[in-house]
């Protein structure tokens, strides 16, 4: 088991006097507002975040285009996505997005779901000290993706 700390990639450490530089603060908020999970096979990949995450989706606009509500209800910092059929198909290896974290209860639950589900863990649970523990997954679609159950206060959703 792999242990970082939150100023820790998977591949690199950064230096210590990089970590008390200023950080920046914006004077607007940058959160993320949307996010797209492209997909060879959209009926396939709205199955599989539907049995995992039990992610609700709305069909909207154009065919193969897919409203994603992740919210739980009152209170709960939702964001919203879609689903939608990939432009090109992807050739070669290495990543050709954004990945995402989605906060979760039970990384084991979620692990058992993914791989019942057409998905295939790829990075296997790790901690972050003072922040949580993280699995890194390939959706039925060949996207990479990260699930994670924090500890911190300042993390959970």
């Amino acid at each position: 088991m792999a242990r970082l700390d939150a100023f820790s990639t998977f591949l690199v450490q950064i230096p210590q006097d990089r970590r008390a530089r200023k950080r920046y603060d914006a004077y607007m908020p940058s959160n993320i507002a949307h996010f797209d999970i492209p997909a060879d096979d959209v009926e396939r990949a709205r199955r599989f975040y539907e049995r995992v995450f039990a992610w609700r989706f709305e069909a909207w606009g154009p065919p193969d285009f897919y409203l994603i509500d992740t919210g739980g209800g009152e209170g709960d910092p939702a964001i919203h996505g879609a689903v939608t059929r990939r432009n090109q198909p992807v050739t070669g290896t290495g990543r050709t997005g954004y990945e995402c974290t989605i906060a979760v209860d039970d990384l084991g639950a979620i692990k058992a779901a993914i791989t019942a589900n057409g998905g295939r863990i790829l990075m296997d649970e790790f901690e972050i000290v003072g922040v949580g523990r993280l699995i890194r997954f390939e959706d039925t679609e060949g996207n990479s993706v990260c699930a994670m159950h924090y500890v911190a206060e300042r993390w959970k959703r």
